[in-house]
């Protein structure tokens, strides 16, 4: 086992806080599921992966890079002070109303892109947006269009924008207010969108609570559900699976009424990190809408420790299953169109990079 530096992406009320934390990492070969586990692709020891879809066809990944930018200088002290000195005229100049880009709550550079690659045998990586700005979290609607969260607009904002796959080059403003912050989209097959949405109110102090939204379908104008985190709608546009306030796994329908609860275990406290706790995330429904992957804490690592690996679960509830125990840190779960493989993301092998393990038969 290692420990590994990681930069995470996190939507906070100061915008996309891109931020260091430690990550417990294994070889490859540790787990029962590791002899059918393949690795697609790794990023560099300075980059992260900020969000993982698969095109519609199930032919292409899309993946957010982010990457720490060093001062061509290798002095460490020098480069603190450098760092020190680029967030202070950031946070100066958005004081001013000036847009800030691209820095780490250590005051490194940081830049977020969307890159493809081919999803069946790797390789063939491709650019999708490139910039100083931070895109983060692609999310794929129809006819190869990819919807994402940048702040490329105004100072510790996040908006949805849009973009072709096929054809990269202009991009739409999808979603964009001053009132708030959103993030997390989520495309049925229809174009209908959920996702994530963080309201700013004069004068708050401290984290608003995230709700879930819908825009398109039946919801003529963006209409809010109820409060909640990373939504993810059904292919068929029908129903939605987010993380509650209480940190499980829900659905309900896209009217917002009557949400059903489908875990209920204990969300474990982060051994690497003390007094933060191990909710449920990064749910995604199956291709043929009958059951739900998700990232959970419920099992335990070669050490017994509280370790994040990939879960399934029927729609309807029932005794979720667990498809990952590397004993690496698992996240941002995706699945192909003909439902035969589950990627993920994973620092597995001490860098962070692509795998995928077989969807189980008969689920």
């Amino acid at each position: 086992m290692q420990l590994l530096q990681r930069y995470d992406t996190r939507i906070s009320n100061d915008g996309i806080r891109i931020a260091p934390r430690m990550v417990r990492a294994w070889i490859e070969t540790v787990g029962s599921e590791s002899s059918s586990a393949t690795l697609m692709a790794r990023v560099q020891p300075n980059q992260s992966i900020g969000g993982l879809a698969l095109t519609a066809n199930g032919e292409s990944l899309l993946f957010s890079v982010v990457e720490t930018i060093s001062s061509e200088d290798g002095d460490e002290k020098k480069q603190g002070k450098q760092n020190a000195e680029a967030k202070r005229r950031a946070e100066e100049l958005a004081k001013q109303g000036g847009v800030t880009l691209g820095l780490a709550d250590d005051g490194r550079k940081v830049q977020a892109n969307i890159r493809m690659m081919k999803a069946v045998q790797g390789g063939g990586v491709t650019t999708i947006t490139n910039g100083s700005w931070s895109d983060v979290q692609p999310a794929v609607g129809p006819g190869g269009t990819v919807t994402f969260a940048a702040n490329r607009m105004r100072p510790k904002g996040v908006d949805l924008f849009r973009i072709s796959s096929d054809r990269p080059g202009g991009v739409s403003v999808v979603r964009q207010g001053s009132e708030g912050l959103s993030s997390n989209p989520s495309l049925a097959r229809d174009g209908t969108m959920a996702y994530e949405f963080r309201p700013i109110y004069p004068g708050m102090v401290g984290e608003s609570t995230p709700q879930i939204w819908l825009q398109g379908g039946s919801a003529a104008y963006p209409t809010q559900l109820r409060e909640g985190s990373e939504p993810s709608i059904s292919p068929d546009g029908a129903e939605i699976t987010y993380i509650g306030t209480d940190g499980q796994l829900w659905t309900m329908p896209v009217s917002g009424q009557n949400p059903v609860q489908l875990t209920t275990s204990k969300n474990p406290s982060n051994p690497a990190a003390p007094g933060q706790v191990m909710t449920k995330h990064s749910p995604v429904w199956t291709p043929d809408g009958g059951s739900i992957v998700f990232v959970a804490a419920d099992g335990k690592d070669e050490q017994g420790l509280p370790n994040y690996d990939i879960w399934l679960i029927p729609k309807s509830g029932g005794i979720p299953k667990q498809l990952t125990s590397n004993g690496s840190e698992e996240r941002n779960p995706a699945l192909d169109p003909e439902q035969e493989w589950v990627y993920f993301v994973s620092d597995r092998g001490f860098r962070e990079g692509i795998w995928r393990i077989p969807f189980p038969t008969g689920q």
